[in-house]
């Protein structure tokens, strides 16, 4: 099974948050660190955002996440 990743806007949407609010929570400091920072903004790996929703109990958006 590969990694799976996530920009700024597959979180958003997985979140159920608008692009701001990412922007808010990337800035926090138990958030997880992004991978890399690409030209189009970070990214991060789906697991370590799946792992802090679950420690936070923030739910995730069943649907809209990566495919």
């Amino acid at each position: 099974m590969g990694m799976e990743y996530v920009g700024a806007r597959e979180l958003a949407l997985l979140l159920g948050l608008g692009d701001e609010e990412v922007g808010e929570l990337a800035a926090a400091g138990d958030f997880p660190e992004p991978l890399m920072e690409l030209a189009s903004g970070p990214v991060w790996e789906l697991a370590d955002i799946e792992d802090w929703a679950r420690r936070t109990g923030r739910p995730l958006a069943p649907e809209g996440g990566p495919a």
